[in-house]
């Protein structure tokens, strides 16, 4: 969404990853290998172009999913 706040998540499980906007689900799609963590540094919207003008605040990152 242009110009509005949102909350974005990305779930992986398995070979599945979702797509979650504002804790609808908008996609999920299956990988071709299997997901890796990569070592280096995460990189969000860098000062590159195209610059997108935006920000992201209270980026969370959790290995693995809490069970309830």
């Amino acid at each position: 969404p242009i110009n509005n706040e949102f909350h974005l998540a990305l779930v992986v499980n398995g070979k599945i990853v979702e797509v979650y906007q504002n804790g609808e689900l908008k996609q999920s799609m299956k990988l071709f290998g299997n997901p890796t963590l990569n070592q280096g540094d995460l990189h969000i919207n860098p000062e590159s172009k195209p610059n997108l003008g935006g920000k992201v605040s209270q980026f969370q990152f959790f290995p693995q999913a809490d069970r309830l």
